[in-house]
């Protein structure tokens, strides 16, 4: 993982974490905060609180992939 174009771009490799039970505000009550390993860049992303699985793979796919591609590697961690 570590040459040149590696660098340049990324390893492709993200975490993913959800932030819940906040006041709602526009509806949104959770955040979802996906951070790339390699360049510590942050992304939030509002939430309804109870999000399904398929409305988070929408989220990540809208709001993640969409900019950045599909990651190699994601780790997740939602407690309940």
């Amino acid at each position: 993982c570590w040459n040149l174009s590696s660098f340049l771009r990324g390893c492709g490799r993200v975490s993913m974490d959800f932030i819940t039970s906040l006041p709602k505000s526009e509806g949104f009550g959770s955040i979802i905060v996906v951070v790339d390993r390699f360049s510590k860049y942050a992304t939030f992303i509002p939430a309804s609180p109870d999000c399904p699985a398929d409305g988070t793979a929408w989220l990540f796919m809208k709001h993640v992939v969409k900019l950045w591609r599909v990651p190699s590697n994601i780790v997740s961690d939602r407690d309940p």
